[in-house]
């Protein structure tokens, strides 16, 4: 089974109801009074079975630039930047996580690690910059997940 090995990582949360799930989803979506400028987008995981299907939906459902090189590389630097959502807060629904990558494990491997270092790195603040930008992920998975 995948996992996403243990660590104290507060900002990667798991549901593993889908109506729970899509539920908290509605509620993200709905007009709040906050002036803070929150991006959220949802990655549907049937859609991630392959490395080149997992880098077209993110690059398409985070808006990533042009010059994104569609490797692990530039996946892991178009993360951790976002500049160009120009927002304070961001918010990765992940649905199904449990298909994303499933009969390529050392690639499913690479993908969490780049996720994990993703949060480390937003939650530990952005280098060279004063942001106190959050970047959060919420995974819907069927299987237990250890992280």
């Amino acid at each position: 089974m995948k996992n996403l090995r243990k660590n104290n990582m507060p900002f990667i949360h798991q549901i593993r109801d889908i109506d729970q799930f899509e539920e908290i989803y509605k509620l993200v979506d709905q007009p709040c009074s906050t002036q803070e400028k929150i991006f959220y987008t949802m990655i549907e995981g049937t859609r991630c079975l392959s490395v080149e299907d997992l880098f077209n939906e993110f690059a398409i459902k985070l808006k990533f630039p042009d010059y994104f090189g569609a490797n692990w590389d530039a996946f892991d630097e178009c993360l951790n930047d976002l500049n160009w959502l120009a927002s304070e807060k961001y918010i990765l629904f992940i649905k199904d996580f449990d298909y994303i990558l499933v009969d390529q494990i050392d690639e499913f491997d690479t993908f969490i690690d780049i996720l994990k270092l993703t949060v480390d790195e937003w939650v530990s603040g952005r280098i060279g910059t004063l942001s106190t930008s959050s970047f959060q992920i919420v995974i819907q998975s069927t299987n237990h997940l250890d992280y």
